[in-house]
């Protein structure tokens, strides 16, 4: 079973408790679309927001920008999603459980507090390719060779005791979102 994580990206503005009242809210809100609503792709989702919430529990805050920062996100999670894109991960396309939470007009005029997503370790656990570099060593010669510095690397050991690795190309939606995640630091 791979370990999972929810990351939650808030608005820069919102301050230290109100960073993780909005991570509760989110949380909420994934249980609301997941759980309580039907649709494209929610059934796998719906499984895997479960075991998060049953088996892992891990948050992670993290400072998300600005307001049009957490639009762009979430826009782009919407249109992988709803546009049957989803995220290619690990050979298959996989649809992750993510949701946003935006406080009504009267207490800061509608806007994006928090966007979360749950990952899993193959995701989260992916690092640029000068990371890779030093954590592989000899490992993986082959890496240095590759001319894209805008690839990431998860690294893991097979079912046959034999390391191994995938690449996330720049290109590919799992590629634009890990830049998104690893350029998001922790909230403050």
């Amino acid at each position: 079973m791979s370990a999972k994580r929810l990351y939650s990206f808030v608005n820069f503005y919102i301050n230290s408790i109100g960073q993780g009242i909005q991570t509760q809210h989110v949380a909420a809100e994934l249980t609301n679309k997941y759980v309580y609503q039907h649709g494209h792709g929610r059934q796998e989702s719906a499984k895997f927001l479960k075991d998060w919430s049953l088996h892992h529990k891990t948050t992670i805050v993290l400072n998300g920008g600005i307001n049009s920062d957490l639009i762009e996100l979430y826009n782009f999670l919407f249109i992988c999603d709803e546009e049957g894109h989803g995220l290619w991960f690990d050979q298959e396309l996989v649809y992750l459980p993510f949701a946003n939470f935006h406080e009504d007009e009267a207490s800061l005029g509608g806007i994006i507090t928090a966007v979360g997503i749950v990952l899993p370790e193959e995701i989260y656990d992916a690092v640029p390719k000068r990371q890779a570099e030093q954590i592989a060593g000899e490992f993986v010669l082959n890496i240095t060779q590759q001319p894209d510095e805008g690839q990431f690397y998860y690294f893991y050991v097979d079912d046959n005791g034999k390391r191994s690795y995938v690449t996330y190309t720049a290109d590919s939606q799992i590629g634009k979102f890990l830049k998104i995640l690893k350029s998001c630091p922790l909230a403050r």
